[in-house]
């Protein structure tokens, strides 16, 4: 938000390791937008998140894509309450090249260089490094905005705030051990991924194992009884399918994992097999 106010270096671009999810920042304060929580001056504010691969498919030849470019720039450059969102913010260099190499690049600049466009950037650290800072007119607009791996804490309330809607779409009950479960198991288990976005993609298969492994009946869906849980051993099944694990060893405590370990350390050694 400090950002988009400011005079200079005024587009912000959020950068992130992937699966740290950037989207979910801009998502947040989309949803800060409609329910007021920003300073006066964005409460009319609308972020509009544009598709630029998918547009340069659907229109096809160089020049309907530059045209309808132009006029969508032209456009949210007419309007202050409007701010562009752009994910992957390198693509944006060459996503018109189907038919003679055009980049969006080309048409931000003008569009830039008078001060009335607003826009949110979203990319890699390496590929800013590549596509945007080496571009004098581009660096000297954007403001890059490290996003971090939330902290197992950041985590925890991640997943309080979006339990209310999985609990509705899936129709059923996440138990509080089990938004536990995610962060500690998923951190244990899975530390080659990133928060955010290892967790909720732990928490939407939890929540869809559970009610289809439950629901035997029609019936059922419409009532009470189709508020099935999703508890820890949910969350250890999920997360054993994911890496091959048994379950019982996703659930182990610390200690008695590395007595177990240490067991089989012993066998091996005894045996005769490879260290």
């Amino acid at each position: 938000v400090r950002t988009l106010h400011q005079k200079t270096k005024n587009i912000p671009v959020l950068i992130s390791e992937p699966g740290v999810s950037r989207v979910a920042v801009v998502k947040g304060l989309a949803l800060r937008i409609a329910h007021g929580d920003v300073v006066a001056s964005m409460r009319t504010k609308r972020i509009v998140e544009l598709h630029m691969h998918d547009l340069a498919r659907t229109l096809g030849s160089r020049r309907q894509f530059a045209q309808c470019v132009g006029q969508l720039l032209e456009e949210a450059s007419r309007h202050p309450d409007i701010v562009l969102f752009f994910d992957e913010m390198h693509a944006v260099m060459g996503s018109g090249s189907g038919e003679g190499s055009i980049d969006v690049a080309n048409l931000l600049k003008p569009a830039l260089s008078k001060g009335n466009l607003r826009c949110i950037g979203a990319t890699t650290l390496e590929d800013y490094r590549r596509f945007i800072a080496p571009d004098a007119l581009l660096d000297r607009y954007c403001q890059a905005i490290v996003v971090n791996e939330p902290s197992s804490s950041e985590m925890q309330e991640i997943l309080v705030q979006i339990r209310p809607q999985y609990e509705e779409h899936h129709m059923v009950r996440i138990t509080p051990e089990a938004l536990e479960a995610i962060v500690e198991l998923a951190s244990k288990h899975m530390p080659e991924k990133r928060f955010p976005e290892k967790a909720i993609d732990i928490l939407d298969q939890a929540c869809s194992r559970a009610r289809i492994s439950q629901v035997t009946q029609l019936e059922a869906l419409m009532t009470a009884e189709s508020l099935y849980e999703v508890t820890r051993e949910t969350i250890a099944a999920v997360i054993a399918q994911k890496t091959g694990l048994p379950v019982a060893h996703v659930l182990e405590p610390p200690r008695e994992r590395l007595q177990r370990l240490a067991r089989e350390l012993q066998a091996q050694v005894k045996g005769g097999g490879k260290l």
